[in-house]
């Protein structure tokens, strides 16, 4: 029986393993299609405003020919250090195609929530395009199984969970509810 129990056990592992390398071949192939494969960031660089705040950061990318092209994202409101900088490629609109998530900083001084701006790959005009509302999104984590992204702000000891799905081509919040840490199941 244990060793039905092992191979059974090795014959699922096996099948997942299958299925994550289908995805990431799937996923390497439409970058390829959709020419967002070899693009590379290069920088994302805080710039002031007129009052010495950081307003705004510029994002650095070079295409797979070479040529470099830049974004200005606005910040949700200024600030006066800049705390964000890292990037990830991820499908913010699941199509298969890696988009940009750039870490724009912290909501708040607890290191907890993290806001961020989501670049959309436009496979027309081989750029990046910026999701008006992804700043919105506090702790932003696209979820592609349920095609939906998540959020969550947290304001001990409340926690405010959220919902983003894309309609007609923008994010809408399509749900919202609280949570008390404090509470006791």
């Amino acid at each position: 029986m244990r060793c039905f129990f092992f191979i059974a056990t090795l014959f699922v592992f096996t099948l997942m393993g299958h299925a994550q390398t289908n995805d990431v071949e799937a996923n390497a192939k439409a970058n390829r299609a959709a020419g967002r494969a070899d693009v590379t960031v290069i920088s994302v660089t805080p710039q002031n405003d007129e009052d010495g705040d950081i307003g705004s950061v510029i994002v650095s990318y070079r295409l797979a020919n070479g040529l470099e092209k830049k974004i200005r994202i606005a910040m949700p409101w200024p600030v006066e250090s800049f705390t964000g900088g890292e990037t990830s490629d991820v499908d913010i609109d699941f199509d298969g195609v890696d988009d940009l998530q750039v870490e724009l900083g912290l909501l708040n001084g607890t290191g907890t929530n993290m806001f961020y701006a989501g670049l959309l790959w436009n496979k027309d005009k081989q750029e990046f395009v910026e999701v008006e509302d992804y700043c919105n999104i506090v702790n932003a984590t696209p979820d592609p199984e349920n095609r939906c992204i998540n959020g969550f702000i947290i304001e001990t000891p409340h926690i405010t969970v959220q919902k983003w799905e894309w309609k007609n081509g923008a994010l809408e919040l399509t749900h919202e509810h609280e949570e008390n840490l404090m509470d006791e199941d």
